[in-house]
């Protein structure tokens, strides 16, 4: 039996940067059955659909006008960024907050890392179940 039923296509969207690079957004709609789909329950019967936004950017030989590098930008499960790009904005924002210490007051540093760290925080424990609902 299908495990997974892909919803009607969309096509990518393709767009090249100032920067010569390549840009590819990608979304797939698709529902994955209940358990007993065709057997105990009829194949018509809905499940939540899932959206995947995947956006790539690829950097080009000027040259030869072959890919040289590939990176995946963001994923969005159901417009929500997936946890792993959660993470990496949080180091990235961590990481600026650093390099702007030599800038700006330690105190206004320590906020924004403390912000940083507070944001990361909520955001496992929503993950987990574990952030009591409003």
């Amino acid at each position: 039996k299908k495990r997974i039923l892909v919803d009607k296509p969309i096509p990518p969207s393709v767009e090249l940067m100032s920067t010569g690079d390549i840009r590819l957004s990608q979304t797939i709609m698709f529902r994955v059955p209940p358990p007993g789909a065709g057997v105990i329950i009829p194949e018509t019967v809905a499940s939540p659909p899932i959206k995947v936004e995947l956006v790539s950017d690829y950097k080009v030989d000027s040259g030869t006008g072959m890919i040289m590098e590939h990176c995946l930008v963001e994923t969005r499960i159901n417009g929500q960024l997936a946890p792993g790009d959660q993470v990496v904005r949080w180091i990235q924002r961590f990481r600026n907050s650093d390099n702007s210490a030599r800038t700006t007051s330690e105190s206004r540093d320590n906020d924004i890392v403390t912000k940083a760290l507070i944001d990361a925080l909520s955001f496992f424990r929503s993950i987990n179940g574990s952030e009591k609902r409003k």
